[in-house]
C-alpha cells in the first residue's frame, strides 16, 4: 500500500445530552405489562460537546421484549443527521445507531456513518463509533472517522 492510498483517521470523543425526546407507539397489538412486547418510535434531538460540537436529530424504532421472554433489554435502530464541528472540520453527516436499552445496563449502541452522506468538510468520510448512556444527563460518545485530506 502506498502513502497515497492511506486514508487518515481521527478519533473524537465527547458527551451528549438529550435536548428533546418524543415517543409514540407503532404497534400496540402485543403490548403487555409496562410496555413489554411494544414496537415504538422516538424522535430524539441530542446536543454534543467535546471533540464534537454539534446537534443531532434522530428517528428511532424500538422493540421492547415481551414480559415472558425474561429479558429487560429493548432493541433499537435509528437514522439521524448530526450537524456541526467534528474536530477541526465543519459539516454534517448521516449516521445509523444500533443498540440495546435496559434498566439494568443502560443504553449501549454503535454508530455507523452512512456512506456518501457527509457535507462540507465531512463530505468524503466513513466511520464508526459507539455511545452509552446511564443515569444522569451527560452520556458518552466516540467516533472513529476516516477522512479525506482537508
Amino acid at each position: 500500500m502506498t502513502r497515497d492510498t492511506i486514508t487518515p483517521a481521527i478519533e473524537l470523543t465527547g458527551t451528549f445530552i438529550g435536548k428533546e425526546w418524543t415517543r409514540a407507539p407503532v404497534d400496540e397489538s402485543m403490548r403487555g405489562p409496562e410496555g413489554s412486547g411494544l414496537l415504538g418510535r422516538a424522535h430524539i434531538i441530542n446536543v454534543y460537546d467535546g471533540d464534537v460540537e454539534a446537534e443531532g436529530t434522530f428517528d428511532y424504532l424500538w422493540a421492547f421484549p415481551a414480559a415472558e421472554s425474561g429479558s429487560d433489554a429493548a432493541t433499537f435502530v435509528a437514522l439521524g443527521r448530526i450537524v456541526g464541528r467534528f474536530g477541526d472540520r465543519d459539516g454534517s453527516l448521516v449516521v445509523r445507531h444500533d443498540g440495546t436499552s435496559s434498566p439494568t445496563d443502560g443504553i449501549r449502541g454503535t454508530i455507523t456513518v452512512v456512506a456518501g452522506s457527509g457535507t462540507g468538510a465531512l463530505g468524503a468520510l466513513g466511520g464508526t463509533g459507539e455511545f452509552s448512556a446511564g443515569p444522569g444527563d451527560h452520556h458518552r460518545c466516540a467516533f472513529r472517522l476516516n477522512l479525506a485530506p482537508a
